[in-house]
């Protein structure tokens, strides 16, 4: 799924994207190499991420 959301600049998708990207326009939260459900530390992660995600506006434009 895809979404446009408020207040993403270069350091928040840093710390979004699975590979450390400063790239706004697609940020990757995963990979084959780290998902969630195959350890502790991947999902520690991946929530970590959620909970920046979740604190962020959706853009309706």
């Amino acid at each position: 799924m895809s979404s446009r959301l408020k207040g993403i600049g270069p350091g928040t998708a840093k710390k979004l994207s699975y590979e450390g990207s400063e790239n706004t326009d697609v940020i990757f939260l995963y990979d084959d190499g780290c998902v969630p459900v195959h350890s502790k530390a991947n999902m520690d992660a991946y929530l970590k991420k959620l909970s920046i995600l979740a604190k962020l506006d959706i853009d309706t434009k």
